[in-house]
């Protein structure tokens, strides 16, 4: 997969989540009758960027694809240690004191290892452990049957899940296992679901889609019709437009079917949930196997179009969104008192000026580095030689 389209697929997941957090109220409202038009448009657009965190697991995989031979396990969790972890405290402890909550002892492990210091974070907790497990992962070699085993394990714990609520939940497009109990306030999640369940619901999703992108290069190497073929000698705008022409066209417009499609099974999906009593939240939760279908389908696509370098905003962005994930609940808190259609228009921007600002003050500022996630990047806590190269790729970074 190209730079650029893991760069833009970054950006437009991490602003789909923060839509998505903010327009909460008119979603759920989209079930009923009195819900209006913003409420259908907020839920064509949650469902829209639903499997953003799905791409996030996947990302965070390819981040790491084919560098076993380069990346020593010291230096993997040197980079990891630097990147995640203070952001992710910080912003954790800023969250705990803004919640007035007693502070207890064990509170900053909780934190860490399962993100209770705000709804949003534990998305980190999940990475976290993912990231502790790499050494043992990527020793795995890529086989189809190896992924297609934890493709049907996680379906296996997904129906397993979809049990162990007070009512089962719909597999997929209304259809439940079983109809025992009712629906109508099941909310996946809530403090009367054991946490077991939400965790393995996690995980049954996490590890493919982790493992796949972990995998991506030996999977294209073997299946090699997922990639087309590109001339690399047409340049400019036409050469651009010459690329997508004659055969490639029919492979991109069929694999842009399947994303359309993806896209009208999760709507379509959730549509029906609802109507089987289900509240809307889990009804349009992204732990369905119809979420997943879609993320596969538009990787599929993004897998396709030729390779190509990101310019220096795309990459100032890409960078600068774990930020935006992280802040972004304070914008929602600070602009409650404004019509959630209005909100959304507040927060996104102010998200991404908030993190893009924060991003320029860690660049300049090391003791700031550290704390907002740069310090892999400063090299901070790495050789001389490695300090002056990564330093270097900063300052490229910041023109």
């Amino acid at each position: 997969m190209s730079r650029i389209a893991t760069d833009l697929l970054r950006i437009f997941a991490v602003t789909c989540i923060v839509f998505n957090h903010v327009s909460w109220p008119l979603f759920v409202s989209s079930a009923s009758a009195s819900g209006g038009m913003l409420a259908h448009i907020s839920a064509i657009v949650n469902q829209l960027g639903k499997p953003s965190v799905l791409f996030f697991l996947f990302l965070s995989g390819v981040a790491f694809s084919g560098k076993k031979e380069k990346l020593t396990i010291s230096g993997f969790y040197r980079s990891r240690l630097l990147r995640i972890v203070p952001p992710f405290l910080l912003f954790s402890l800023l969250f705990f004191l803004i919640s007035g909550e007693s502070f207890g002892i064990l509170d900053p492990v909780a934190w860490l290892f399962a993100g209770t210091a705000h709804y949003h974070l534990y998305f980190v907790a999940v990475l976290l452990y993912l990231y502790i497990c790499y050494p043992l992962l990527r020793e795995i070699p890529y086989k189809p049957s190896y992924l297609m085993t934890l493709v049907g394990l996680g379906i296996g714990l997904h129906l397993i899940n979809s049990f162990r609520y007070s009512a089962p939940l719909p597999v997929m497009l209304g259809f439940r296992l079983s109809d025992l109990g009712n629906l109508a306030m099941e909310k996946p999640g809530s403090a009367d679901s054991p946490g077991s369940v939400i965790w393995l619901e996690y995980f049954a999703f996490a590890v493919p889609f982790f493992m796949a992108g972990l995998w991506l290069p030996e999977i294209v190497q073997r299946h090699s019709f997922l990639k087309l073929k590109y001339s690399e000698d047409l340049k400019g705008f036409s050469g651009v437009l010459k690329q997508f022409a004659g055969r490639n066209s029919f492979h991109l417009f069929l694999r842009f079917a399947l994303v359309v499609g993806g896209f009208l099974l999760v709507f379509n999906d959730f549509v029906l949930g609802y109507q089987t009593g289900l509240h809307p939240d889990p009804a349009g939760r992204v732990w369905r196997i119809s979420v997943a279908l879609y993320a596969v389908a538009l990787i599929l696509f993004l897998v396709a179009l030729p390779e190509g370098s990101s310019p220096a905003w795309v990459k100032k962005l890409s960078r600068a969104s774990f930020l935006v994930y992280l802040l972004h609940p304070l914008w929602i808190e600070a602009t409650r008192f404004l019509h959630p259609w209005y909100q959304t228009q507040v927060v996104i921007p102010l998200s991404w000026l908030t993190a893009l600002a924060l991003h320029e003050l860690a660049l300049s500022f090391p003791i700031f580095g550290m704390l907002l996630g740069e310090g892999d990047r400063l090299g901070l806590g790495g050789g001389r030689g490695e300090k002056a190269t990564i330093r270097e790729e900063a300052n490229r970074s910041r023109k």
